[in-house]
Parts: structure tokens; sequence; C-alpha cells
């Protein structure tokens, strides 16, 4: 399955689950800024649990005694779902501007004229 799929597929499940259900929408049904600082909010909680998990060495995948998948992958794989729901619920295709910013990193001098980090 390619990127635009998955992200289709990905907020299809979300609206299925009641995601959006109640979602704080403009006069024309967009979703009004405010929800989507809240859903980047919930992105960057994703990547702070990955940030916990390399914390506590988490670092395999392993199934908690409810049976939902843990680990350090599992966080960043929410982070990427949460990316993809909210790029299909905006209108923003992923995929193509992850190739658009791939290209354009190819251009780039190494790290990026010497940062650190």
């Amino acid at each position: 399955m390619n990127i635009k799929k998955w992200q289709h597929a990905v907020h299809r499940l979300a609206l299925d689950k009641g995601w959006y259900d109640g979602a704080i929408r403009t006069v024309d049904y967009d979703l009004h800024p405010l929800e989507i600082a809240g859903r980047l909010a919930n992105v960057h909680g994703e990547v702070s649990e990955a940030l916990e998990c390399l914390r506590d060495s988490e670092m395999d995948t392993w199934h908690g005694p409810t049976g939902k998948p843990e680990g350090i992958g599992i966080e960043l794989a929410d982070a990427v779902i949460r990316i993809m729901d909210l790029c299909e619920a905006i209108g923003i295709d992923l995929e193509e501007c992850m190739s658009i910013k791939h290209e354009y990193n190819e251009t780039r001098s190494r790290r990026h004229g010497g940062k650190a980090l």
C-alpha cells in the first residue's frame, strides 16, 4: 500500500472510531485551527512517549497485559498514524510533500552546513 492509500485508510478508521465526533469546524466544515493544534499536540505526545521509551531502554516491541503493543517503534508508528490522519483530514497529500522535501534535502550540504544536531 502506498502512503496516499495508508493516509486515506488511517483517516477512515479514525472517523469510524469516533475521533472526529464533535470536532470543532469552521463554517465551511474545515477543521478549525484550534482542532488542528490539538491534533498536532497529540503527535507531539506520541513523540514524547517514544522519548520515554528510549529513557526506559524500551527499544523492543512487546505486548502489555491487555495485548496493546508497546515500545519505541510503536510510539513512533502512533506519531506517523496521527500525522497521516491529520493530513487526510485537512487535505494535505503527505506522500507528495515527502517527495518534495526529500528532493530538496538531496540538494543540501552535508549536515546542512555543519549543524551539530
